[in-house]
């Protein structure tokens, strides 16, 4: 991508990240990673802070990949763009990796249903945007991500 075609990617609004959402909750090899990453997790070969598990680290890449693939087909550059990009890197360097992984993320939590360890008795489901909306909103409340999601919830 040439410097005079880049563009600083906006933050999307919530019906355009709900759209990517349900395209990622869609595709079927989503499913088939996200089931291998349970597996990883359920046989203690992951936590929160490191992984011992080279399956693990390459279905979470794939994942993300996928969320990736989502956001620029929605305009937004590829990662590699942005760091080459001195204006954007400036701006969305440091932000760039978590936002682009945000989808992954997020469309992970409404594929497993729940996230009982953040929100108990929370249920989502891809066709209630409700609780999608119920999702997004608590993780954007979190001070640790407020700079780094590819939305903008603004006043809903």
């Amino acid at each position: 991508m040439s410097e005079a075609e880049f563009k600083i990617p906006r933050k999307f609004t919530f019906d355009e990240y709900y759209e990517m959402l349900k395209e990622f909750v869609a595709d079927p090899e989503a499913y088939r990673l996200l089931a291998i990453h349970d597996e990883e997790s359920a046989a203690g070969r992951v936590n929160l802070y490191m992984t011992d598990s080279a399956v693990y680290t390459e279905v979470l890449s794939d994942l993300r990949g996928i969320g990736w693939r989502i956001l620029v087909s929605r305009g937004w550059p590829t990662y590699i763009d942005i760091i080459r990009n001195e204006e954007a890197f400036g701006k969305w360097g440091r932000h760039a990796v978590p936002m682009g992984d945000a989808l992954a993320s997020d469309a992970m939590q409404i594929m497993h249903g729940d996230w009982p360890q953040m929100m108990p008795g929370a249920k989502f489901d891809i066709e209630d945007k409700a609780s999608v909306l119920k999702l997004l909103k608590f993780i954007a409340s979190i001070d640790q991500f407020k700079n780094s999601l590819p939305y903008d919830l603004g006043d809903l």
